[in-house]
């Protein structure tokens, strides 16, 4: 009888460590944001709006080098205008995969791709919705 009340216990605490776990990922779902395969041309970029409440996740791979660069609003229009950017950059590279929270609380960024030579990317960007009230981020931040 004892053992039937342990298995009992043990599968009682598993039923609970599920419903915490279900509960979390309904209240912070990660989605799919970007997923399609793309080409783009030397010296050609593209960009992707980045969301506010969620973190980002930014990978892919490609067939040659690919940069990646997150500018806030600001930082883009001058880059559009200039060229010049001291935004955040990652090297050039066949493959990446970070995580982006500054958007967490800030609807003022923007994911921009370009490479030297033709490429073909297949991104995987995700986003994972975080729980309000955390305040402004990043450059939303007083």
């Amino acid at each position: 009888m004892a053992a039937l009340q342990t298995e009992r216990d043990a599968l009682a605490q598993q039923v609970q460590t599920l419903t915490t776990q279900l509960d979390t990922a309904r209240k912070t779902p990660t989605l799919v944001m970007f997923d399609l395969p793309f080409k783009i041309s030397a010296g050609q970029m593209t960009q992707l709006g980045l969301p506010d409440t969620f973190t980002v996740r930014i990978a892919f791979t490609a067939s040659t080098p690919v940069r990646a660069r997150i500018m806030s609003l600001e930082q883009y229009v001058r880059y559009v205008n200039t060229g010049t950017t001291d935004a955040l950059t990652y090297p050039a590279a066949t493959s990446l995969d970070v995580i982006f929270h500054d958007a967490e609380g800030c609807a003022g960024y923007v994911l921009v791709l370009d490479a030297a030579k033709d490429a073909v990317i297949t991104p995987n960007v995700t986003i994972t919705r975080v729980l309000p009230g955390r305040g402004y981020t990043g450059v939303c931040a007083p």
